[in-house]
C-alpha cells in the first residue's frame, strides 16, 4: 500500500524548468487534484526537486498546495540521498512509498539508494492507484516535521511533555474502524503481525473483537495530538493464562517509548502474560492520562458519549455505545446502563436518578442488563417484581419513551424470561407516551445483537424520534 508519493516538479507538476524563467508553462492540473483528493483519504506527500526553494513554494502556493506537502526537499542536492532522508523522516518502509520523476537518470539514483522503493516515470499511474478509505494524516506527519527541528534524545522527549491514554475494552467498540485500520496498515510496528478480516459487509461486523479484551491507545504531546495510534488485546480465555495476540501501534510514534510503556502497563496493571520482546527504554517522560479526563483532548476520528447537557438517556446495555457511535443526535445523548439506573429509580423513588426528556430503551438489552445484575448465573428472575418496577418507571416518570424491539424472537435463542419480558414491554405500546420501533430480521445477528446495518436503523429511528419530540 503506497502510504507517500514524492514528487519531482519539473516535467511533473508543470511543463518547463521553474529555474529557466519563472514560468511553469501548462500546469497538470489533473495531478494536482489528485494531490488533494489523495491527501483527504490518508495519502501523504513530499517534494524533491532541484530548484530554488523560495521559487517553487511561491508557485505551489500559488497553485493552492503547498500546506499538502510535508518534508519538501527543494534545493540542488543529489536526490538519492535526499529521497532517502525524506522517507526516514517521515517513518515509513520504502515499499510504502511511491517517487515520481520525468527524469530516468533521477529514478536510476533513487532506486540505487532505495532499492525497494516505488517509482514512475510519469502521472499514468493515477488512473489505476488503489486509493486508501482513511483520512488526511498531513498534520500528524507536521508533527514530526517540526519536531525534526529539535534534538532527539531523551531530554527532548522529557520535554516534550508526553501523554498517553489508554481506554478500557468497553470503549473500543467505538474506535472499531480506526483500529481495524491500524492494524491492517501497520507493518514496522505490528510486533505481533496479525491483521483483521474485512466483515463489513457480513452478520457479524465485529467478530473481529469478539472474545477478546481489547484497549486503544492515545498520544499527545507539546508539538500535538497523535490520535489513537496503539492497540493491544488478549484472547478472553482464563486472564492469568492469557498472553497478548494484538500488539500493534503506528509509526508515527516511533522511538517515543509508547510500545515499551504500554507492555509495562500491561505488566503492572493487567491479568495477561506479554510474551513480545522490546528493547528496553527509558519511559520515565510519558504520563499517564485517564480515559475521563483525556476526553477533552481526544477528538474527531476519537469519540466523548456522554453529553453536557443530554436530552436522550439511552439504555441499550452492550449495544449503547455501536448504538450512539451511529445516531445523528449523540451530542445531545447520554448512554446508561438500565439495570442500575431502574433499580436506583425504584427503591430509592426517583431521589437519586434523573432521566432526560425523551429516553429509548432496547428491550432484550434492558433484560440482559438486569440479569447481568443478579449474581446467581442460574437467575430466577421475580417476573411480578420485574413488572411492578417496569410500570413504576414508565408511568412515575414525566418522560417520553421509545422501545426498540426485536421484530421477532428467534426460537433457537428464547431464554427462560424472554417471552414474558418481550411481551410485557410490548403491552406499553398502548400508552400515549410511549412509541415502538421493531428491528427487521435481517439485521438481527440474534435476538439482542444486531448487525452494523441494524444499529445504524436504530440510530436512525432514535433520531427521526428525538427530532419530532424536541
Amino acid at each position: 500500500m503506497i502510504k507517500l508519493i514524492v514528487w519531482d516538479l519539473d516535467g511533473v507538476l508543470w511543463e518547463k524548468s521553474l529555474g529557466e524563467d519563472n514560468q511553469t508553462g501548462v500546469i497538470n492540473t489533473k495531478a494536482l487534484e489528485f494531490i488533494k483528493r489523495s491527501e483527504r483519504v490518508g495519502v501523504a506527500h513530499s517534494i524533491c526537486s532541484k530548484n530554488n526553494f523560495e521559487q517553487a513554494k511561491h508557485t505551489l502556493e500559488a497553485l493552492g498546495v503547498w500546506d499538502l506537502f510535508v518534508f519538501p526537499t527543494i534545493d540542488y542536492s543529489p536526490k538519492g540521498p535526499a529521497v532517502k532522508r525524506v522517507i526516514e523522516s517521515f517513518q515509513l518502509r520504502e515499499s510504502n512509498v511511491l517517487f515520481v520523476d520525468d527524469n530516468e537518470i533521477n529514478i536510476n539514483e533513487i532506486k540505487y539508494f532505495c532499492p525497494n522503493i516505488n517509482v514512475s516515470i510519469d502521472t499514468s499511474f493515477m488512473d489505476t492507484f488503489d486509493m486508501p478509505t482513511g483520512s488526511s494524516r498531513t498534520e500528524q506527519y507536521r508533527i514530526l516535521e517540526a519536531k525534526s527541528f529539535d534534538k532527539s534524545n531523551i531530554d527532548f522527549l522529557k520535554d516534550s511533555h508526553i501523554k498517553i491514554c489508554i481506554t478500557n475494552f468497553n470503549n473500543c467498540i467505538l474506535f472499531y474502524d480506526r483500529i481495524f485500520e491500524l492494524v491492517n496498515r501497520s507493518n514496522q510496528l505490528n510486533f505481533s503481525k496479525t491483521r483483521f478480516e474485512d466483515l463489513s459487509s457480513t452478520n457479524m461486523p465485529y467478530a473481529n473483537f469478539q472474545n477478546k479484551q481489547n484497549y486503544a491507545v492515545f498520544v499527545w504531546d507539546k508539538y500535538g495530538y497523535y490520535g489513537l495510534v496503539g492497540y493491544f488485546a488478549a484472547d478472553e480465555q482464563d486472564p492469568p493464562s492469557t498472553c497478548i495476540s494484538d500488539f500493534v501501534f503506528s509509526c508515527r510514534i516511533l522511538d517515543m517509548g509508547i510500545e515499551q510503556y504500554c507492555s509495562n502497563y500491561i505488566t503492572d496493571n493487567l491479568p495477561y502474560n506479554f510474551n513480545i520482546r522490546l528493547p528496553k527504554k527509558d519511559i520515565s517522560h510519558i504520563e499517564f492520562i485517564d480515559y475521563a479526563s483525556a476526553q477533552s483532548v481526544i477528538h474527531g476520528e476519537e469519540l466523548c458519549f456522554t453529553s453536557d447537557n443530554p436530552k436522550i438517556t439511552l439504555i441499550a446495555g452492550c449495544l449503547g455505545l455501536p448504538i450512539w457511535a451511529t445516531c445523528e443526535s449523540n451530542h445531545i445523548m447520554e448512554v446508561r446502563s438500565f439495570a442500575n439506573a431502574i433499580a436506583n429509580w425504584y427503591y430509592n423513588w426517583g431521589k437519586n436518578t434523573t432521566f432526560a426528556k425523551l429516553i429509548a430503551i432496547s428491550i432484550m438489552h434492558e433484560l440482559n442488563s438486569y440479569i447481568a445484575n443478579i449474581e446467581d448465573p442460574m437467575y430466577d428472575l421475580n417476573i411480578d417484581l420485574y413488572r411492578e418496577k417496569i410500570e413504576v418507571f414508565i408511568n412515575q416518570l414525566d418522560k417520553q419513551f421509545l422501545l426498540i424491539f426485536p421484530e421477532k424472537l428467534i426460537a433457537s435463542e428464547i431464554g427462560k424470561y424472554d417471552e414474558e419480558v418481550y411481551n410485557l414491554w410490548l403491552s406499553y405500546a398502548k400508552k400515549s407516551n410511549v412509541e415502538i420501533v421493531k428491528i427487521p430480521i435481517n439485521h438481527h445477528l440474534d435476538h439482542s445483537h444486531f448487525n452494523r446495518a441494524g444499529l445504524s436503523y436504530i440510530g436512525t429511528c432514535i433520531h427521526h424520534w428525538a427530532k419530532n419530540k424536541l
